[in-house]
């Protein structure tokens, strides 16, 4: 009998060993405080230990009745299966955590990988020797000043070389020249100089001291009669468009990411600045309502 105690106790001090393991000593008798089994757990009798242990494999703070030497071996093979399950269970989490730590640090690399593919495309130059190339000869043609046509230079420069239109050049000033500059229709023959005397006008007004104008306000220049739209609003060259990634023309970080790429239209181009649209009444009629939209706001 007394052999048959000493092995018993050789077993519980084994499972509280292995509980040790699993839980790390400190946070052990943390637990045990907690689950008032402290006590029970550093007695000299063999019963109470046993109920220690029931405590902590249980999670149950509850006092439970006095054991006997008979009852002490079925309870302590209940807590042989209870402190396998709890060793499967802890094995299977550390598994899980090292699976969602490696996914993690899988995350974490592709994303940084990714910034470094962004930051390459946005301040990576030309990529070859042949786009180098290209690149060196559209610099050359950029330096070069191209001759100036005697068109060019017979244009006028100023007001007072708008021979014969003083008064409408006045007009015209003067409408630009206010703080809230107003929509300008200028009307004459082909050929009588519109255009120059828009360019004349706005660069005039630049220089003055309360000018609405900055003095790197554009004019945008364009034709009406050129001017093409898609009925589905796919290309507005007035109001601007959404170029689709599909078609050629979309930038290649825009088209990768299969974000469609905005175009912006000749109303923004002409931000600031004057948008001069030759020969308006020839326009698409949806573009005139269009334009109006614009010119009412």
């Amino acid at each position: 009998m007394k052999d048959a105690i000493e092995q018993l106790k050789l077993e519980v001090d084994a499972l509280y060993g292995v509980l040790a393991d699993l839980y790390g000593p400190d946070k052990l008798i943390l637990k045990a405080s907690k689950l008032e089994a402290l006590g029970l757990m550093r007695s000299e009798d063999l019963g109470q230990r046993v109920q220690a242990l029931v405590k902590l494999v249980n999670d149950d703070p509850t006092e439970k009745a006095a054991l006997t030497v008979e009852e002490i071996p079925d309870v302590l093979e209940e807590i042989h299966e209870q402190i396998a399950e709890i060793v499967a269970k802890r094995s299977v989490e550390d598994k899980l955590n090292q699976v969602v730590a490696e996914k993690m640090q899988e995350r974490h690399e592709e994303y940084i990988k990714e910034i470094k593919t962004q930051v390459l495309k946005e301040t990576a130059g030309p990529e070859n020797a042949q786009t180098l190339k290209k690149l060196a000869r559209l610099e050359k043609m950029n330096a070069a000043k191209p001759l100036s046509s005697a068109v060019e230079i017979l244009r006028p420069q100023a007001p007072e070389e708008i021979i014969g239109q003083e008064s409408a050049m006045q007009a015209l000033l003067a409408k630009l020249a206010t703080p809230y500059p107003q929509h300008i229709l200028i009307y004459g023959p082909p050929g009588v100089g519109k255009t120059s005397a828009a360019r004349v006008a706005l660069e005039t007004v630049k220089k003055f001291q309360d000018s609405p104008f900055g003095l790197d306000a554009p004019i945008i220049e364009v034709d009406g009669t050129t001017l093409r739209w898609d009925p589905r609003d796919v290309t507005n060259p007035l109001l601007g468009s959404v170029h689709d990634p599909i078609y050629q023309g979309a930038r290649r970080d825009m088209a990768d990411a299969g974000v469609p790429e905005p175009k912006l239209g000749l109303v923004n181009d002409a931000h600031t600045g004057v948008l001069f649209i030759d020969e308006i009444g020839e326009m698409d009629p949806s573009l005139l309502n269009k334009l109006l939209k614009v010119l009412e706001d």
